[in-house]
């Protein structure tokens, strides 16, 4: 049995593109023009990204604190208190 929400990667012009199941959009509240970031560190993460830049004074500190751009980006796009 095949998973139902498999993607297929195409290319076009050169880049390589994933279909994304409705459902997984769904679930993740994608919309046309959002954008999708992933993190690599020991396993594959995602999340829906706003697509802002972080301003070097902030992300220094933080790179710092959490040593690698990726955990800083977790970090950053994780709901904070």
């Amino acid at each position: 049995m095949q998973n139902a929400l498999k993607s297929e990667i195409q290319e076009i012009d050169s880049k390589l593109y994933a279909q994304i199941p409705s459902e997984v959009g769904e679930q993740l509240d994608i919309k046309l023009g959002d954008f999708i970031e992933f993190g690599i560190a020991g396993s594959v993460t995602l999340w829906k990204s706003q697509q802002i830049d972080v301003p070097e004074e902030v992300f220094q500190p933080l790179l710092k604190t959490f040593k690698t751009p990726n955990y800083a980006f977790q970090w950053l796009n994780r709901k904070q208190r």
